[in-house]
């Protein structure tokens, strides 16, 4: 019943669509005989519902009066409540794992058109692959936010709020792909989102965890790059300050001793004033590379924690 019969429907597509339909109204009629035995105010709420809206209602429009839409008026069982609670929280878990599984098919039907020429047929097919997944989360995306609004209302009477560290609130910049990252994040800040690390079913081989495995190695290998970088720069600042150190020291021994180059200068004065300017000039750039080092080797210093040791050797995904 999910997409809608048109002209040119057959007659056993229609017979099915009937069939399914009515399948589904026994159910719902079922449903409601018993819940008439945890929630009695649930049969004048269907009653005033049938009279105002006729017999032509159809089954996939009738509401179901769970417990979070009539507990801002209605008193419900406590039982009831936590049931629909624990409901919610699987609904949101199992819609967090689709969206998941959305963007995974998406990333790979981004990475085959970058990786080969389609054809004008295929790359239509594969627009309209991607425009149908791109549905698909906006739904899920949608469905997810009304079963946390209704697990907001259901633990204002049950207290309890523990699903919030793992069903957190999700925004559209949320919605993202493994190698995404935030907007504005640079190289060195680039993080998943958090639908990635929540908890989430089953995997499938070349699923989740394969990805997610694949995305711990590149972060990896980005922290060992940086502080590899980072050595090399603490490396270079040392060389040259070393040079400049050298080269002024040996400009002073050559004033001391009134030589330059190994031969001997007649006007000693002048020379030896000339390898002072040499030294002095030395060391003044020493001097100022210190002053705008200063700061660098905090800098460095600040990444390197105690934990980065340990977080090297351990695959949280494995």
């Amino acid at each position: 019943m999910n997409k809608e019969l048109g002209e040119h429907s057959t007659d056993l597509q229609r017979a099915q669509v009937l069939e399914k339909s009515n399948r589904l109204c026994r159910r719902v009629k079922s449903w409601f005989v018993q819940q008439e035995v945890h929630m009695p105010v649930v049969h004048s709420l269907w009653v005033c519902n049938s009279q105002g809206n006729g017999p032509l209602v159809p089954a996939y429009s009738q509401p179901l009066y769970l417990p979070s839409m009539v507990l801002l008026h209605h008193p419900c069982d406590d039982i009831v409540v936590r049931a629909e609670a624990q409901l919610c929280i699987g609904q949101g878990f199992n819609l967090l794992h689709t969206i998941r599984g959305h963007l995974l098919a998406l990333a790979k039907g981004y990475k085959d058109a970058d990786a080969t020429t389609l054809p004008q047929k295929e790359w239509l097919k594969c627009h309209k692959t991607t425009r149908d997944l791109n549905k698909r989360i906006t739904q899920a995306k949608n469905y997810y936010r009304d079963v946390r609004q209704h697990l907001m209302m259901l633990s204002a009477k049950t207290g309890e709020y523990s699903w919030q560290s793992q069903l957190q609130v999700l925004e559209d910049s949320d919605v993202r792909r493994i190698s995404d990252s935030a907007v504005g994040a640079f190289d060195m800040e680039q993080g998943m989102s958090w639908i990635w690390y929540a908890a989430h079913l089953g995997d499938v081989p070349g699923g989740i965890n394969e990805y997610l495995r694949i995305e711990w190695c590149k972060a990896r290998t980005r922290a060992h790059r940086w502080r590899e970088e980072c050595k090399l720069v603490s490396a270079d600042m040392q060389r040259v300050k070393r040079t400049l150190d050298h080269n002024a020291n040996l400009w002073l021994s050559r004033a001391q001793s009134g030589m330059m180059g190994g031969a001997f200068i007649a006007a000693g004065e002048g020379a030896s004033a000339c390898a002072k300017r040499q030294a002095a000039i030395h060391v003044a750039i020493k001097s100022t590379f210190q002053h705008k080092w200063r700061c660098v080797e905090e800098w460095i210093s600040l990444g390197e924690t105690d934990e980065s040791a340990a977080v090297d050797n351990e695959n949280p995904f494995v």
